[in-house]
Order: C-alpha cells, then structure tokens, then sequence
C-alpha cells in the first residue's frame, strides 16, 4: 500500500471513530439520527474504483430534534455555530462543527442541498428506508441504496462543476447500481420535488445523461440547479437567494446571509 493510500485508511479509521462515538451519544439521548455518505457510501461502492476516503461525518437528524442534537455534540467538545445558523446561511441544509483537540469534524443536516420541500418530509422520506450498518462497534441508520443514489446525483448538481471527488462519486455510483436502484432514487425525487437537480446531476456523465432519458426525466428548468450547477462563488448564490426571497423577511435573512 502506498504512503497516501495509508494517510487515507488512518484518516477513515479516525473518523469511523469519531461516527461511533457520535452515535452512542446521541442513541443515548433519543435523538433519531443517520448517517449520510461516509461508510455508507464508501461500502455500497465497495469494488468499484479504489477505497473511497472521507474526512467528517455526516449526520441527518430528524429537524425536529435538532435542538436536542447540538447540545450533544457540544457536550461531546464539538463547536457549534450561533442558533441562527441554518436560517443565516446562503444554503442552510447544514451546520459545521469542530472539535478543537483532536480536529474531528461533524456535518450537521436537518435537509439535503438543492430540496425544497420542509426537512420534516426529506427525514421522514430518507429515515423510512434506512438501512442499518456497523461503523467502529457502533450500530447505525444509513440510507438505502435509492436514496444513496439519488443524494449522490443531488450533490454533483449542488457542487457544480467545482466537484471532482463528487464526480468520481457519481461515476462509481453509475457503474455499482442498477437500474432498479436508480429507478428507486427517481421515485424519491419526485417524491421530495427535487427532480430538476436529481437530472441535472446525472447529466454530469454521458453514462448518467443516458440514464435520465431512460428515465424519461425532464430538462432541469429551476435558476437554483442552474446556478448551482455552474459551481458559481458563494456570492452569486447570496444574490440568487435575494431575488428569489418572497417576502421582507426572506429579504433580511438573504441580506444578513
């Protein structure tokens, strides 16, 4: 095995770690969680393409417990953002918090990029097909292979063409699932009204562009997925945000965004 090959492996033991202990700490307080990508992924893609790495760990909470979510990773030494932190950010479906003395890193979702309808319908979608794995002793809830899929092609069209690694992701995505798992994965786009970036992921590969007519998916038409698409500065989503805000309120947080 190669010296970066090794780096990668110590860093997903490390962080394979840091998810068993997340776990345990919020099993223990109630929260109903699961992990996205990360192991999940990375074992649904085992065999096609090298080992995939990770760095942080992914967790989607039920929104409705998210409040019970941040004081346990707090109390577990993880840094929190303001309360505000969702609402104020240009795309809030996620928080950042680091722990400081050893540099593990937790991604906290209450929804997934690019999906529009409540977090509350994208938790209770997601968490009624969860599958279960081990992660370092730690027993946890991952997506099913359809939602895996379709998170897969949902974040190539939120990072644009900025994504390498989530290109490759999706090129390996292609290659390991089936037509049935992709099927699934449409299902559930048009479940959570997100088809128009589910597409315009896909359309990242000839082989995914292939897929989507299979599929008979329409032409992505939102200025989000468009813009998004682009891997556009954090600036030009702030101003897409402004424009698209309904009302005064919306307005204000765009502005303090």
């Amino acid at each position: 095995m190669t010296a970066p090959s090794l780096l990668a492996a110590a860093r997903v033991i490390a962080v394979d770690r840091v998810t068993a202990e997340v776990a345990v700490a919020l099993d223990r307080a109630g929260v109903d969680w699961m992990l996205l990508k990360g192991p999940a992924l990375a074992h649904a893609l085992d065999g096609v393409g090298e080992v995939r790495s990770y760095g942080d760990t992914d967790v989607l909470v039920d929104p409705r417990q998210r409040p019970l979510a941040i004081p346990v990773l707090q109390e577990a030494g993880f840094k929190a953002p303001p309360p505000a932190a969702y609402r104020d950010r240009i795309e809030p479906h996620g928080i950042h918090l680091r722990r400081e003395r050893d540099g593990a890193n937790v991604d906290l979702h209450r929804t997934l990029p690019l999906v529009r309808v409540d977090p509350a319908a994208v938790w209770d979608a997601l968490r009624a097909g969860a599958d279960r794995m081990t992660v370092a002793g730690a027993e946890v809830n991952v997506p099913s292979r359809p939602a895996l899929a379709f998170h897969v092609a949902l974040h190539a069209a939120h990072h644009g063409t900025s994504g390498s690694a989530v290109h490759e992701d999706l090129r390996r995505a292609l290659a390991a699932f089936g037509e049935d798992v992709w099927r699934g994965a449409h299902e559930l786009a048009r479940h959570l009204d997100a088809v128009d970036a589910f597409a315009r992921g896909l359309a990242f590969r000839p082989e995914g562009a292939a897929l989507a007519a299979r599929l008979r998916l329409p032409a992505p038409r939102s200025r989000d997925v468009a813009l998004a698409a682009q891997g556009p500065p954090v600036t030009a989503r702030g101003w897409n945000r402004l424009l698209g805000a309904h009302d005064r309120r919306e307005r204000l947080r765009a502005l303090r965004a």
